[in-house]
C-alpha cells in the first residue's frame, strides 16, 4: 500500500504552488489580450484601407475604362 501520510504532505506542500500558478494571469499586469489588441487594431486598419483602395481602384476602373460606343444603350 502506498504511504498515504507522505502523500498528503506532498499535496499540501505543493497546494500553494499550485494556487500561485493558477492565479497568476489574475495578478498579471497585462492579459494576452491586452498585449495583443493594439496589433489586431493595426491589422484591422491596414485590412480596412486596403479593401477602400481596392473598392476605389475597381470604381475608377469601372468609369474609366467603359465603352464609349454603349452609351445611351438600353440593357435588359
Amino acid at each position: 500500500m502506498r504511504n498515504w501520510p507522505a502523500v498528503r504532505a506532498r499535496l499540501a506542500a505543493l497546494l500553494p504552488t499550485l494556487a500561485a500558478a493558477l492565479a497568476a494571469p489574475v495578478f498579471a499586469d497585462q492579459t494576452n489580450y491586452q498585449e495583443t489588441l493594439p496589433l489586431v487594431y493595426v491589422i484591422l486598419i491596414i485590412s480596412v484601407v486596403g479593401a477602400g483602395l481596392v473598392f476605389a481602384f475597381l470604381l475608377y476602373a469601372i468609369v474609366h475604362f467603359r465603352d464609349p460606343a454603349t452609351k445611351g444603350r438600353r440593357y435588359g
